[in-house]
């Protein structure tokens, strides 16, 4: 299973889904619609959705913010099982506050992460998940056992891992 996550950004360059689903954040719907070719079905995903005031006051340390750090972390970590318990390929838009939850949700969940750039999550980034089961385990750059890179990724696919 591969989640192929986009945080929105200024690129307006068509991108394919490859027939995935693709579940978007209600403030990125019109993104979505503009920007991705051969999707399956787009579905807005409110739980995906921009913590209010895109969570500056939680971030500044203000209680009177209208949602908390942890309610936004809650409605990640149910996206993220939500997502593994389907099994199914898609494609993930949301804004870059709701994204840095999504993505620890899903490290803790066993899933390998692999991004472009490091530290904060930038405008237009596209982030592949994979669950670690997928990967052969054995070299640095963990290659996947259906297209496996190294030697130790072909034993293990030949095996039948």
């Amino acid at each position: 299973m591969m989640i192929a996550i986009y945080c929105p950004g200024a690129e307006n360059a068509p991108i394919s889904a490859a027939g995935r689903p693709v579940y978007a954040a209600p403030e990125c719907m019109e993104f979505a619609k503009a920007v991705f070719q051969d999707v399956g079905t787009i579905t807005v995903e409110p739980r995906l959705n921009e913590a209010p005031d895109g969570g500056l006051l939680w971030r500044l340390g203000l209680r009177n913010a209208r949602e908390s750090a942890r309610e936004v972390k809650q409605r990640a970590n149910l996206v993220a099982e939500a997502q593994l318990k389907s099994q199914v390929d898609c494609v993930i838009v949301a804004p870059p506050n709701v994204l840095r939850f999504l993505l620890r949700a899903l490290e803790k969940r066993r899933c390998v992460i692999r991004r472009a750039q490091s530290g904060a999550i930038q405008p237009g980034e596209r982030i592949r998940v994979t669950e670690r089961s997928d990967h052969c385990g054995g070299c640095q750059h963990n290659c996947l056992l259906r297209n496996p890179g190294c030697g130790v990724g072909k034993d293990k696919a030949a095996r039948g891992y």
